[in-house]
């Protein structure tokens, strides 16, 4: 890790403190990451490739339907915080 979001230099102290305050974000994530992996091949990967194939195709039918792309959307962001408005 040598950027932040602003784009300047990480000092290594600095990227270090970062790693350490992110080391329990990290560990859950590897945790559920695995546990995530043992279920789907319990539930067999060419199984869940499929669902996720129906899924993905069940998404665009719905956004074809239901979402008007003549809409022009803003992004406000503040903060952390993103806002989203839309406008037509």
């Amino acid at each position: 890790m040598n950027r932040i979001n602003h784009g300047g230099d990480v000092e290594p102290v600095q990227a270090r403190k970062i790693r350490e305050w992110n080391s329990l974000d990290t560990a859950l994530y590897d945790h559920f990451e695995k546990k995530l992996d043992v279920a789907i091949e319990k539930y067999g990967r060419s199984r869940m490739q499929s669902e996720v194939a129906k899924l993905r195709s069940q998404l665009r039918e719905v956004e074809e339907k239901c979402v008007d792309v003549s809409i022009e959307i803003s992004h406000v962001t503040i903060g952390e915080f993103t806002l989203v408005r839309s406008f037509r």
